[in-house]
């Protein structure tokens, strides 16, 4: 090689070369990789048809088996009575069947659910020739084959059995192939998947799953004889759309004459093995062409290492771990200097980060305390209006009454008086109930001196009297009790979410339901009016307010969609140590 040039007998060379010689082992490999895929893809999809001819062979042994109790059951007399008027309506009661019927002795159809259009004779059937053979024996069912049928005119399995109180006649079902169109929704066969049921010959009697493109019911499944001699691997065979389809075929249990063939899209099969086998290679190309790359730069691994060391502190730091560090490169220059600048900024956000949480526990604290002075101060007022206000009109109202008894003045009809009092007493009384509510709003003494269910129940009738909205409250579970705090959050909470459905909900009735066991406490407010929309936890001020209340306990807040179509607000608490309960709270039963 003396011949080449001084800048090609070098390392820049010598790697290249040295990397493809490497690579032709791998190419080889994947080769015989991909030919291992393409085996475990047919056997994997084999499985898988064999698996769905079992589900099939089944629902149909499942159908078999309850046709023939069913027709046990009214053959040996259980019913005592006519069973010509139970017909219809064991019919319309098991979809699996397409008729049921009665046959004299000579196989003529004497009744039949599904009215004949002409006269019908099923002396020649098999279940009929099998249900006649034994005589005076205890009634048992015999099975025919699939037939098209005279009445309901598609394919269809024949049961039929003698009458123990009528040895004459025989009674007969029809069981009905349309269960195969439904077999694939039900059983989620895999995409793609196309079901027939066939006959010995392979007549097509019905199809199913996503048969589009295959025979139509009366032709003939191709490659039939291939398929029905091979017991194990699978059969390819062409649709009359050109599709290619990989079969397996399985008799059903009581009818040897009756297969099950399940096809697969052979381009569907294999596409995951092909789709592999791309993907190595495509990935060996360009491991190729980074190993060449890589030889070419190879004096730059050591900053690539540094590079990758800090971009993976990046990423820890980007995920939320504060403490990530890139560690100091070993070589001088602008990496060093980036890796010094990232710590920087890493010490500074972690800083400004402890301050922020910090500030926010501040803020959440003091959030608290306004929400117990505002509820101290409006318990302190509500005593006040209902004991002074409220004792001053009503001392007020019996003073108005005493005016009755005065005498009156001359000029002054006594009966003038009386209506002065009356609607002095009146308005009095109108003051009185005024005072009431505004003190039951500021601090209804019924959530301090009963508890909290007793005031979600007054306030339910508050809602119903106002609004006309029928309210309800149920309760579950009521294991344990609930601080005071807890208890106003809750009650907080189901006085704004009334008050959010009478102004917007235009709902009929509302259900607020009380859980509360050792785990949590959960408060439901449910109606059936519009819904909440594009509403989320946070979206509106009293939202926000009733989530604020809640996550200062430690709870959360969920919405979503009522069981009868309109809102539901949940409130949930821990039922741990919670901000609150350990400041000598009185703790309120959740039962009253």
């Amino acid at each position: 090689m003396t011949w080449f040039p001084a800048s090609l007998r070098t390392l820049r060379l010598h790697l290249p070369l040295l990397a493809l010689a490497a690579t032709l082992p791998t190419f080889l490999l994947v080769l015989l990789l991909a030919s291992r895929e393409r085996s475990a893809a047919l056997r994997h999809a084999e499985a898988e048809a064999r698996m769905v001819a079992g589900i099939a062979t089944r629902e149909h042994a499942h159908q078999v088996l309850g046709a023939q109790r069913l027709l046990l059951q009214l053959g040996r007399g259980e019913v005592h009575e006519d069973i010509r008027p139970l017909l219809p309506g064991l019919l319309k009661a098991n979809p699996a069947l397409a008729n049921l019927g009665l046959l004299d002795a000579r196989g003529r159809l004497v009744y039949s659910v599904v009215p004949p259009a002409t006269a019908v004779d099923m002396k020649d059937e098999p279940a009929f020739l099998g249900a006649r053979a034994r005589p005076g024996v205890a009634p048992s069912v015999a099975v025919g084959r699939y037939r098209i049928g005279e009445v309901v005119h598609r394919p269809i399995l024949i049961l039929a059995t003698t009458l123990a109180d009528n040895p004459s006649e025989v009674l007969y079902a029809a069981l009905d192939l349309a269960w195969l169109e439904n077999l694939g929704p039900q059983a989620q066969l895999p995409a793609g998947t196309a079901l027939f049921m066939t006959d010995r010959a392979g007549g097509v009697l019905a199809r199913g799953g996503e048969a589009v493109g295959g025979p139509a019911v009366g032709q003939r499944l191709p490659a039939w004889e291939r398929m029905a001699g091979r017991g194990q691997g699978m059969t390819e065979a062409v649709m009359p759309d050109g599709r290619k389809r990989l079969f397996v075929a399985a008799s059903l249990p009581e009818v040897p004459d009756l297969f099950v063939a399940v096809g697969l899209p052979e381009a569907a099969v294999l596409r995951e093995a092909n789709l592999a086998f791309q993907r190595t290679l495509v990935v060996l190309a360009v491991l190729l062409l980074l190993t060449v790359l890589g030889s070419l730069v190879a004096a730059d691994v050591s900053v690539l290492r540094d590079l990758r060391l800090l971009a993976g502190a990046t990423r820890r730091f980007g995920a939320g771990d504060l403490q990530a560090r890139a560690p100091r490169p070993a070589t001088r220059g602008e990496i060093q200097d980036l890796a010094a600048a990232f710590n920087a900024m890493a010490e500074t956000l972690a800083r400004r980060h402890g301050e922020a949480q910090e500030a926010q526990a501040q803020l959440r604290a003091l959030s608290r305390r306004l929400q117990a002075a505002r509820e101290e101060e409006g318990a302190r007022i509500s005593r006040e209006l209902h004991d002074q206000l409220g004792q001053d009109l009503t001392a007020l109202k019996l003073a108005v009454g005493a005016l009755r008894l005065k005498t009156p003045e001359p000029g002054l009809r006594a009966g003038d008086l009386d209506r002065w009092c009356d609607e002095a007493g009146a308005q009095i009384d109108a003051a009185i109930d005024a005072v009431r509510r505004i003190a039951g709003e500021l601090r209804p003494s019924v959530l301090d001196r009963l508890g909290l269910l007793p005031a979600l129940e007054w306030l339910a009738q508050e809602f119903q009297r106002r609004s006309g909205v029928a309210c309800r409250v149920r309760a579950e579970g009521l294991e344990g009790a609930l601080s005071a705090e807890q208890a106003t959050a809750f009650f907080r909470i189901t006085q704004e979410a009334l008050t959010n459905v009478a102004r917007h909900a235009g709902a009929k009735a509302v259900e607020i339901a009380l859980r509360v066991d050792g785990v949590q406490a959960e408060l439901c407010i449910r109606d059936d009016g519009r819904g909440f929309g594009d509403a989320v936890p946070g979206g509106h001020l009293g939202m926000l307010g009733m989530e604020e209340r809640i996550g200062l306990l430690g709870g959360r807040l969920q919405l979503g969609r009522a069981p009868q179509g309109g809102a539901e607000l949940c409130a949930i608490l821990p039922r741990g140590i919670l901000p609150g309960e350990d400041g000598g709270h009185v703790a309120h039963p959740a039962g009253g």
